[in-house]
């Protein structure tokens, strides 16, 4: 029952109230003597200080808590696909001989935010207890290559439930974890004859999604997700599900608009099999816009957030741009108007010093960062910032762009008072748009 987690999954590293915790233990009926106190030690995620009482955190440890919380929450299957998602990448960048260690943390943070908004939403108030538990572990030594579970993170059995550590783990003969067996990926070269099939189904399915038949073309895709599978071609497979994905967003069918989700986490794993770290952010973003477009605000900065990592170690600025202008955007409507500015002067900045920038985003994400600082008040940074949009548009001959700089000048000089200030640029509205204004 989801009301436990304060008493008893959970560790007790969160900065709520006490009481609440207490009492939310205290809620669950038929928990019986088995219910560990609200100051007790968690069951199923191993504290901070017993998991460094040894030569540090292992990230194998880390992955297996996440996954018994999971179950101990009895979290829904959408949650678990999220999560998984999650700590697959994670497990497969710690495979690595040198994994990256910003994306694991970025996306433990992502995972342990995504439990929390379950936490909320289930005890109908607000949860930091996951993400604390991920923070307060960060600080500490963690081995982030992949290894065998420690010893402190052994199995649990609740009141009702069990839950082994060893997912994937044999046991030595001594009863101690075995050191978990590396996954063989068979692989095989296409034949020519393999070649042309999947080339034939992935383009029948590119041109049924352009004519607008999402579902046939989602049966095409299939068919050449199944040769490259079936090939151990895991950079084929990648690139078509992350195409499945775009097309299930095309379909009329909320049932399999819904798809396109799991379509872009196994793209995602896919991508991080093969170190393909740009589609590893366009992939997470891709989900990020989703819930972005569902209004799932929570979920939505947390998959942006997971996608700036590889974005930024990628080097793309346009890539990393528009993820951090969308992050932006998803703050304001959060009302965290102080993130959103940094956002979206980070944006800016992302655009401006990479080669791989792109000037034509600048009247929108300066436009957006003028619309901030409005909405705080700060009404001098605000006309720069549109003064900004207003330049680059003027510059990339962007006539939209041009248009909603001025009015958005206009309006703030109107508002405050200054209708002197606003006056020339109405007149340059007038003049372009004669009649509208």
């Amino acid at each position: 029952m989801a009301s436990r987690v304060y008493g008893y999954y959970l560790p007790p590293v969160f900065t709520g109230s006490g009481d609440k915790r207490k009492s939310a233990a205290a809620s669950d009926e038929g928990a019986g003597a088995g219910l560990a106190s609200a100051s007790a030690p968690s069951a199923t995620l191993a504290t901070v200080h017993e998991q460094t009482r040894g030569n540090g955190i292992s990230i194998t440890a880390i992955l297996d808590d996440f996954r018994n919380t999971m179950n101990a929450l009895g979290a829904d299957e959408p949650l678990r696909e999220e999560v998984d998602a999650y700590l697959r990448a994670v497990s497969l960048q710690a495979s690595k001989s040198n994994p990256s260690v910003p994306f694991i943390k970025q996306s433990l943070k992502t995972a342990a935010d995504s439990v929390d908004a379950y936490i909320a939403k289930t005890l109908e108030q607000p949860s930091r207890v996951v993400r604390d538990w991920v923070d307060a572990l960060l600080l500490q030594t963690i081995d982030y290559r992949k290894t065998a579970a420690a010893p402190s993170a052994s199995g649990v059995t609740g009141d009702s439930f069990t839950v082994s550590r060893a997912q994937g783990l044999g046991s030595a003969a001594n009863g101690t974890p075995a050191a978990a067996k590396p996954t063989v990926v068979r692989t095989s070269a296409l034949s020519a004859d393999d070649k042309n099939r999947f080339r034939d189904a992935f383009d029948a399915g590119k041109t049924l999604a352009a004519q607008g038949q999402p579902e046939s073309a989602l049966t095409s895709f299939e068919q050449a997700l199944a040769i490259a599978q079936d090939h151990g071609q895991a950079s084929l497979a990648g690139r078509t599900l992350y195409a499945m994905g775009k097309t299930a967003q095309l379909s009329a069918d909320p049932a399999v608009r819904d798809q396109a989700i799991g379509y872009y986490q196994r793209a995602q794993d896919k991508f991080i099999e093969t170190q393909q770290i740009e589609k590893q952010a366009r992939a997470l973003a891709a989900i990020g816009a989703i819930h972005d477009d569902r209004n799932e605000l929570a979920q939505a900065a947390s998959y942006y957030a997971g996608a700036l990592a590889p974005s930024r170690e990628s080097g793309n600025g346009k890539l990393t741009g528009r993820i951090l202008n969308d992050a932006g955007m998803v703050s304001v409507r959060q009302g965290r108007l102080v993130e959103a500015i940094a956002q979206f002067k980070d944006a800016a900045n992302a655009n401006t010093s990479s080669q791989q920038g792109d000037p034509h985003l600048l009247p929108d994400i300066y436009s957006n960062l003028g619309e901030a600082y409005r909405l705080q008040n700060e009404t001098t940074q605000a006309a720069g910032a549109f003064r900004q949009s207003l330049k680059y548009a003027q510059e990339l001959r962007d006539k939209d762009g041009y248009l909603n700089a001025l009015t958005q000048l206009a309006a703030l000089y109107e508002s405050q008072g200054q209708s002197e200030k606003a006056a020339p640029f109405r007149q340059r509205l007038q003049k372009l748009q004669p009649g509208l204004v």
